[in-house]
């Protein structure tokens, strides 16, 4: 094989051997976050405290949708949640000790029902240093108790802490917090959590494909080294393969002296072996 076919045996597995190494980190994270799911299943996030002095937490626009034809995808340009996928778990306490209400559903429904009514739509959640920021929309209207609506798709209402689970599916959704007999001043601690069945086999996955390229990545470039160092140790110090070659000059010197009928010649051939010539002469 050529060299530069070796060269590209070292390159094309330590390429392959990165790749592996990346897939491997990110299927042991994966694994990670599926034991980390807890007892009840759920991946849930630190409790943190949601005050505001309106009548209603509101969460933005959650949208998700779900093609039949092509699976399962958030909508284009939404910013959406995939439908399906994933199962969700709130829980909230009133700080006060009075009662909590937690219902999820259509933006819709919450629109209309709070409309004319002063509630805080939560934009930003920083969680070192735990903060929240809210974006205020004005009213005068003070609305009727949510546990009295039966529009919601699911809902959470008593004292104490109350908590509810809802899989994800297809529509353009709303989360509502609010005081269970609808006075204003919301003051809860709230967590989210978060359950799904895909990062069990997508660990699985990453792991064995990234096990499998770092092992075809190792085995290119060893073979590929390998391949160089035979092709190196078969070349000579002046880089041409065969051994080396001796070589050598013959010289000739000598005198020519008359010795009875004849002259001779003495020289030195080849192997420094002296060497005469008698001539013949009439």
């Amino acid at each position: 094989m050529m060299k530069a076919g070796y060269v590209v045996m070292v390159i094309v597995g330590t390429l392959l051997a990165v790749s592996g190494i990346g897939l491997l980190a990110a299927g042991v994270a994966a694994a990670t976050v599926a034991a980390q799911q807890g007892r009840d299943g759920f991946l849930t996030t630190p409790s943190g405290s949601f005050s505001v002095a309106s009548y209603a937490i509101t969460s933005p626009n959650l949208t998700t949708e779900s093609n039949s034809g092509t699976g399962t995808r958030a909508q284009a340009g939404s910013g959406g949640t995939p439908s399906g996928l994933a199962t969700v778990m709130l829980e909230a306490t009133s700080a006060r000790g009075t009662g909590v209400f937690i219902g999820i559903a259509p933006r819709t429904e919450v629109d209309r029902y709070l409309a004319s009514v002063a509630h805080s739509e939560l934009t930003s959640v920083n969680s070192a240093p735990f903060r929240t920021e809210y974006r205020e929309v004005p009213g005068s209207r003070r609305p009727a108790r949510p546990g009295s609506q039966t529009w919601w798709t699911v809902a959470a209402s008593g004292p104490g802490t109350q908590r509810l689970v809802w899989p994800v599916v297809s529509g353009d959704w709303a989360v509502i917090v609010m005081n269970a007999d609808a006075t204003q001043g919301v003051d809860v601690n709230a967590r989210a959590g978060v359950r799904s069945g895909l990062f069990v086999p997508a660990a699985v996955a990453l792991l064995l494909g990234g096990g499998l390229l770092l092992v075809a990545g190792v085995l290119l470039v060893v073979c590929g080294a390998l391949g160089l160092g035979r092709r190196d140790s078969a070349q000579g110090p002046d880089g041409h393969g065969g051994p080396v070659g001796a070589t050598g000059t013959v010289g000739a010197t000598g005198t020519v002296g008359a010795t009875g009928g004849g002259t001779e010649t003495r020289g030195t051939g080849p192997g420094g072996i002296d060497e005469a010539a008698r001539v013949k002469t009439t």
